[in-house]
């Protein structure tokens, strides 16, 4: 489908939240399925609001539950990346796929706990997201942070060498980040683990 040249109605009410609106706009036959600016359809734009009375009108009128945009992103990613737990039971409940994923990484379940959104996390387990594909994205991103920050370290050593200030100081400035970043991801799973942990 391709993006519409500015906003339609039906987007411009759902930006509003006009749940009226954007009932009046599917009665004159507006195109549930028509992509906006945003690149998102408009079932993922109510999603990642939270409007579900706007999802569920959409999804009524024919919205594909599991349309993604191009980069993979479904309305079921948007919702679980804003922790809309209403929102995702009703995707769910129209079929919307547990496994899809985005493609700059994650299915629902991954997002939701990244975003440490526990009631949809919690959700999205009850319903049969497997936690095996968690397991191993985890897994694959603390090595890619791991790769990354050995990466900076060697360009530090590189830096050191060659005695360039300013060098030094974006090397070292990299190698920090990459150690927070995996201190952030270590922080994640060990959260994530011990909530389910609780509830065994």
């Amino acid at each position: 489908v391709a993006p519409a040249a500015g906003p339609t109605p039906l987007a411009a009410a759902l930006a509003a939240g006009a749940l009226d609106c954007v009932r009046l706009c599917i009665d004159a036959n507006a195109d549930v399925e028509r992509v906006g600016d945003s690149g998102l359809s408009p079932l993922a734009v109510a999603a990642r609001a939270g409007n579900s009375a706007c999802a569920r009108l959409l999804l009524e009128a024919g919205a594909e539950v599991n349309r993604a945009t191009a980069d993979g992103q479904t309305a079921l990613h948007a919702a679980c990346e804003a922790g809309h737990v209403e929102t995702v039971a009703l995707l769910i409940a129209a079929n919307a796929s547990l496994d899809q994923k985005r493609g700059t990484g994650g299915t629902a379940l991954t997002i939701a706990s990244r975003y440490c959104h526990g009631e949809v996390v919690s959700l999205l387990l009850a319903r049969g997201a497997g936690i095996e594909q968690l397991q191993k994205e985890a897994v694959l991103e603390h090595r890619a942070i791991v790769a990354e920050a050995s990466q900076a370290e060697a360009e530090l050593a590189l830096a050191t060498a060659t005695t360039s200030e300013e060098a030094m100081r974006r090397a070292l400035n990299a190698m920090q980040l990459r150690l927070v970043e995996e201190s952030e991801a270590r922080f994640r799973a060990e959260r994530l683990w011990r909530y389910h942990a609780s509830r065994g």
